[in-house]
């Protein structure tokens, strides 16, 4: 039958609201045509939206089109991956290579995923983060020292934690320079989870934070992974880092030990899972350790996160040891339920992203548990 581009587009939802009358040949058929006809479409996007819908005519019967779901898959991610090479603009290049990713996730093609990683990290340095509204300089970081034992210790020293002030400065200059601007990005910030508490940070403070997060966190990864590869840092480094301090009793030692050893191995959907519920057994016992009561005065029950990091006798008792940009840090990642809260994610599962898990979320898990033992020697 010869039918031309206008009939391929014909409605997608239509045929799938009939599939209860039409009989397996003729859905073969369906699916058949549309395999052989998408390219005649002209935009990406509109070739990926059809090819799709094969997949929900093949789930009709999943064993019998097993093959051919595989094959579309891979079929949408070389038409992004093709778009990825003719892009010259690099942040279309790293988000087309995204969308590969998430097929080649979805066909559980490891050797793929890890070679997309690399075309991603081997092109995040060249992007010109110049074009971002966030104007905040922030200058690339290396680790120096001439051993591992220094290279852990000066990283650890390392910053890579947003100013809460310079943050909230940008803000109020940008609302200045960009009045209508404002009025759009000052409403509520919305999270898709579901939550029964309000943040008590502003939705513009919260926004720029999280991007900030995300970048340094990058930053991290990138010089961290190089040097974990060629064995300039290891995972006796960590815990030996770790362990100096005094802080951790033998049994948290272990599980750090077995969290930092799964980052190594690269299996981080362990390493992230092991190593969250780490950061906030961390900052409890640092409070122990300098003598501030971490039970609720009530209920004589343990505080969770975002209770310690809210727990107020006159001052915030965690601002006396940590300065305000790491509780701002810890609020926004892991306690405010508006944030990131990577704590919240994990916990319920409402991450649904498998490449969720990756080094740049595992690294700074190890990071900040040692941020925050360099922080008590203030």
């Amino acid at each position: 039958m010869n039918f031309d581009a206008a009939v391929l587009m014909e409605s997608c939802l239509e045929i799938v609201s009939k599939l209860s009358i039409i009989n397996d040949t003729e859905r073969d058929e369906i699916i058949k045509f549309r395999i052989e006809n998408y390219d005649n479409l002209k935009h990406l996007h509109m070739k990926e939206r059809v090819l799709l819908k094969i997949i929900d005519l093949c789930n009709s019967n999943e064993e019998k089109h097993k093959q051919t779901k595989k094959d579309i898959f891979e079929k949408i991610a070389d038409l992004y991956e093709k778009e990825s090479v003719e892009n010259k603009e690099i942040m279309l290049k790293i988000i087309n290579l995204e969308k590969v990713k998430h097929y080649h996730v979805k066909l559980n093609n490891n050797n793929k995923i890890q070679e997309i990683n690399k075309k991603i990290m081997d092109l995040t340095p060249e992007i010109s983060w110049s074009v971002i509204e966030s104007k905040i300089p922030i200058k690339p970081m290396k680790i120096p020292g001439s051993n591992n034992t220094e290279r852990v210790t000066n990283l650890a020293k390392m910053s890579f934690i947003p100013k809460k002030n310079e943050i909230k400065q940008q803000l109020v200059d940008n609302d200045k320079q960009f009045p209508i601007q404002a009025l759009f990005t000052k409403k509520t910030f919305e999270k898709t989870k579901p939550s029964n508490e309000k943040s008590n940070i502003d939705s513009q403070l919260m926004r720029e934070t999280i991007f900030y997060i995300q970048y340094m966190e990058s930053l991290l990864s990138i010089y961290v992974e190089k040097l974990e590869k060629e064995g300039l840092i290891t995972s006796h480094d960590y815990i030996g880092f770790i362990e100096r301090f005094g802080v951790h009793d033998a049994a948290s030692l272990k599980i750090l030990n077995r969290g930092i050893e799964r980052h190594f191995e690269g299996d981080f959907i362990s390493s992230i899972h092991v190593l969250i519920p780490q950061i906030e057994s961390t900052l409890r016992k640092i409070l122990e350790v300098k003598g501030i009561p971490i039970t609720q005065l009530k209920k004589q029950k343990e505080m969770i996160m975002i209770g310690l990091l809210n727990y107020t006798i006159g001052k915030c008792e965690t601002e006396k040891i940590f300065d305000e940009n790491v509780i701002h840090y810890l609020k926004v990642k892991f306690g405010d339920n508006e944030g990131i809260n990577q704590r919240n994610d994990i916990s319920h599962a409402f991450l649904s992203e498998i490449t969720e898990f990756n080094h740049t979320n595992s690294i700074a898990l190890i990071y900040i548990i040692m941020r925050l033992l360099v922080l008590i020697q203030k």
